[in-house]
């Protein structure tokens, strides 16, 4: 239920359910699991002060859900198949999440990110790199590579971050790697109304 100073779990190999579910962690990672299978690598209520998650391998489910972290990174996924990398519901005062290979579903999910990066995704396959509803402070998402989905999907970025850099990266079929770098200030002009001087009668 809560662990402080030192990580909260530490599982090699689990099957069939949930890897670890924390309460509360302070001081230290909340969960370290070497290898996932069939159900959610993590669920974290509440972390401070040291990374959420560290999962090594995740298949057939998520590979992290973190509710509330600060202080640290929130998710940490090297390897994830059939299921979200990582969902972050609110982080703040490091990375949101970061995934190095996801495979078959969306690479990372943050709700809120404040004062960090919101997701980075080294690979993305098969799904979304990065769903980041609002993130301030620093860099939505970022996505070295991406194939067969979206790149980054970024619905509010605070003023702190105009003129940043969102990278998105998409492979086109007998076409190689085509890289698109679009700022998060030509990203708001989308969500931003035309003014009525512009506006047709």
């Amino acid at each position: 239920m809560y662990i402080r100073g030192g990580s909260g779990y530490i599982v090699m190999c689990s099957r069939g359910g949930s890897g670890c579910i924390v309460m509360c962690s302070r001081g230290g990672s909340g969960c370290i699991v070497m290898c996932r299978r069939g159900g959610n690598g993590y669920i974290v209520m509440y972390s401070r002060g040291g990374n959420s998650c560290i999962v090594m391998c995740s298949r057939g489910g998520n590979g992290s859900i973190v509710t509330y972290n600060t202080g640290g990174i929130g998710c940490i996924v090297t390897y994830s198949r059939k299921g979200s990398g990582c969902i972050v519901t609110y982080s703040r005062g490091g990375s949101g999440c970061i995934v190095t290979y996801s495979r078959g579903g969306s690479g990372c999910i943050v709700t809120y990110s404040r004062g960090g990066n919101g997701c980075i995704v080294t690979y993305s396959r098969g799904g979304n790199g990065c769903i980041g509803t609002y993130s301030r402070g620093g860099i939505g998402s970022i996505v070295t590579y991406n194939r067969g989905g979206i790149g980054s999907i970024v619905t509010m970025a605070g003023e702190e971050v105009d003129g940043m850099v969102c990278c998105a990266a998409d492979v086109l079929e007998g076409r190689g790697l085509v890289q698109v770098a679009i700022t998060v200030a030509e990203l708001l002009k989308f969500h931003q109304p035309r003014s009525p001087a512009h506006s047709t009668p």
